[in-house]
């Protein structure tokens, strides 16, 4: 497993700062993101994708994907006819863009204005997919969806798609949680082949309020030990994406839940390893 952030998740006002925090706080790489439409008009083309990736292998990292956080708001895959339109050409642009990027992953999250939350909204994802694994064909690039379903969900999703090789899933662990979900056994469902990444956040809930994502990993719902024990046992070698609150203007929260990341999903020990014999001495001792 390669353990990364999205830019937007850490601190700075330019790319070079926040891959800097990235560094700092000990990733393997970074995801670039599109914030706003301004964004994904300015840089979409070689040159700057070129750059970019010269500067991140500069040092000594790679790129986790592209995600798309401007489709989470307008245009939103789930607005009306010609919204949708419009999304699907910053789509198009952003999977051109990724091969640019040599990534192999541009992440659609649906959440925001495009939160699927009802069936109608389910249909037109579904329709916004299905388009989306079209254009991924075309670029040879993967389309992946962030959010959280149950597994039978996801697998209607994907088979509704002429191309369902070019669709995975970012999944979004802590949204799972919030919805009662377990994140282990969908990881189990979807297997290697389907599981793009795992978007890590936690989260808490209040009787009567949303959900509060601005909790440190390993303090909330999430059950970090199901989702430790599934990943080996689908031979998941991806992307971690760690996410932080907002508010980490020196890097610091980045920084203790990249550590927190790494602790609570460090490989499950073999019945041979040292971890393992160490254990197994101490159970055995009177």
């Amino acid at each position: 497993m390669k353990f990364a952030f999205d830019q937007t998740a850490l601190p700075g006002s330019s790319f070079d700062e926040q891959l800097r925090h990235a560094a700092e706080a000990g990733a393997d790489g970074i995801g670039v993101c599109w914030l706003n439409q301004v964004e994904a008009q300015r840089f979409n083309d070689q040159a700057g994708a070129r750059a970019t990736l010269r500067t991140v292998q500069k040092a000594g990292m790679e790129i986790s994907s592209l995600t798309l956080d401007c489709l989470s708001d307008r245009p939103s895959p789930l607005g009306g006819s010609a919204e949708c339109a419009e999304a699907n050409e910053v789509i198009a642009r952003g999977l051109a863009f990724a091969t640019h990027l040599r990534t192999d992953t541009v992440v659609l999250p649906f959440a925001g204005r495009s939160r699927i939350d009802t069936d109608a909204d389910l249909n037109q994802a579904i329709e916004a997919i299905s388009t989306g694994s079209d254009l991924a064909a075309r670029f040879g690039v993967s389309l992946a969806i962030r959010c959280a379903l149950n597994p039978n969900l996801f697998q209607f999703l994907l088979d509704s798609c002429e191309h369902p090789d070019r669709i995975r899933i970012s999944l979004d662990v802590a949204d799972a949680a919030a919805k009662s979900l377990d994140a282990g056994t969908i990881i189990r469902t979807l297997g290697s082949g389907q599981l793009a990444q795992v978007y890590v956040r936690d989260v808490v809930r209040s009787s009567g309020r949303p959900p509060d994502f601005r909790v440190r990993l390993g303090r909330g719902l999430v059950d970090f030990s199901t989702i430790r024990q599934a990943l080996p046992v689908i031979g998941f070698d991806g992307w971690i994406v760690v996410d932080t609150p907002r508010g980490d203007s020196g890097g610091q929260i980045a920084g203790l839940n990249m550590a927190d990341a790494r602790q609570l999903l460090r490989p499950v020990p073999t019945d041979d390893s040292p971890e393992s014999q160490t254990c197994q001495e101490i159970a055995a001792a009177p």
